[in-house]
């Protein structure tokens, strides 16, 4: 059992260390903007941006969350009018095709798929995939055709990207951008003159430092409460072990007596003991060349991408 914890410690060690590389490194990495402006429902442009003093670039960025049974928990949705302009800011979605937005548009409700999730969910181009507005399922958006696949693995853990056309998005959702990315030098005074000039709004914007800074913490937080957990176990498990051995050491201590006074000499006793020993150093042995592939860099990659994770 103490072996047991120890190998969960070090495979959660490993998979908590991906994960904070993702973030602080992929994350960082495949964000070319400095300033994320969410706008909550406000109607407000990319171009409403531009005029802002060291401001060079600006993207409205039509993202929402939509739920089904293509992945696991919740996939960020794309509205994609101009994939090579998008590709700009967000680095994060790849492609390997030629025109993604003609491909979308004409595609009758066509969906862009990550390849992960479309081999798990063995899907082929002409599928149809259902989403929903909510995790309980009962809102439906629609039916989606597959229409191609991209590699959105930098950039998340969970690879739930999917892109449909602009006009969708529009259509389904809303014709306001969820968020305006923005590239400046400095991006300290950008976030302070937009916070200034819609103060009485609900428009908030941090910069992709913070951000990602932030997403940092939430998930240290979440990785220290689950080494918590598993230190409080381990510390159950070794007293349990410890109190068992010694009842077992006080329980043998007496049966080799009884063996001693009944039947077998001191030689014998010696040699069943021996014997003892030498089949728990092969078991330890086959034990530990078991645990030595499971914690190799083959088994660790293939069980992290087996639950959508990239190490």
């Amino acid at each position: 059992m103490f072996t047991v914890v120890i190998l969960i410690a070090v495979v959660m060690t490993t998979l908590t260390n991906g994960i904070k590389n993702v973030a602080a490194t992929d994350i960082a990495n495949s964000s070319a903007y400095d300033v994320i402006v969410t706008l909550n429902g406000e109607d407000m442009r990319a171009s409403d941006l531009r005029d802002f003093e060291n401001v060079t670039g600006a993207l409205d960025s039509y993202e929402s969350l939509w739920f089904g049974d293509y992945c696991t928990g919740s996939s960020r949705v794309y509205g994609i009018g101009q994939f090579n302009e998008l590709n700009e800011y967000v680095r994060a979605l790849r492609y390997d095709g030629d025109n993604l937005d003609e491909l979308l548009r004409n595609t009758a409700h066509g969906i862009i798929v990550d390849e992960y999730w479309a081999r798990v969910q063995n899907l082929s181009v002409g599928d149809v995939v259902t989403f929903f507005a909510d995790e309980k399922q009962s809102n439906e958006i629609g039916n989606f055709t597959v229409a191609g696949f991209w590699d959105s693995s930098t950039g998340t853990t969970d690879r739930g990207f999917v892109g449909i056309s602009l006009d969708d998005f529009q259509s389904l959702i809303t014709d306001v951008p969820d968020k305006v990315l923005v590239r400046t030098s400095t991006p300290g005074s950008v976030v302070q003159a937009i916070s200034e000039r819609y103060l009485d709004t609900g428009i908030a914007a941090v910069t992709t430092e913070k951000y990602i800074e932030e997403q940092i913490a939430a998930v240290d937080t979440m990785i220290g409460m689950l080494f918590a957990c598993v230190v409080l176990g381990a510390i159950i498990i070794v007293c349990g072990i410890v109190s068992n051995l010694i009842v077992s050491f006080i329980g043998r201590k007496k049966e080799y007596a009884v063996m001693y006074s009944v039947c077998m000499s001191k030689r014998q006793l010696m040699n069943m003991l021996l014997w003892e020993f030498l089949f728990s150093c092969i078991s330890v042995g086959l034990v530990s060349i078991v645990a030595g592939f499971a914690l190799s860099e083959w088994f660790l990659s293939k069980a992290a991408n087996g639950t959508g994770m990239v190490i």
